[in-house]
């Protein structure tokens, strides 16, 4: 995840935020329709920050490196094809936070960070 930014006058600003994320999610719901929440812990693997080209390595440096958040998922059953079935899934997650501090976890800062999405998933059954 990340941003791109270009002011009129051409400089560009770039973050790219990399994270693995680990999910808990319970469902509601059938094979053609579902719901899904839970809680998530995420760790970054990479902060790169780029201003007109040069990389600024210490910029984010004091950014947390861990988050913890909730996440939520819809499916919508769209095909099959044999064993492969295919789904419209929409995503939100939401960090408790993510800026630093001395503390794991710091709920009274109100950096917030959202993530969503909206893609096609892919299911493979392997058992009949």
């Amino acid at each position: 995840m990340g941003f791109n930014i270009t002011d009129d006058m051409g400089n560009s600003t770039s973050l790219r935020l990399n994270y693995l994320s680990l999910k808990y999610l319970g469902r509601v719901g059938n094979d053609r329709f579902y719901f899904q929440l839970g809680p998530y812990i995420g760790a970054a693997l990479e902060i790169k920050y780029t201003s007109n080209g040069i990389i600024d390595e210490f910029y984010y440096q004091d950014m947390r490196r861990f988050e913890v958040g909730f996440s939520t998922s819809v499916h919508q059953y769209l095909f099959s094809l044999k064993s492969l079935s295919g789904y419209i899934r929409g995503e939100v997650n939401y960090a408790l936070s993510n800026e630093s501090s001395s503390k794991f976890i710091n709920v009274n800062r109100y950096d917030r960070n959202y993530t969503y999405g909206l893609g096609l998933c892919l299911r493979w059954k392997y058992k009949n």
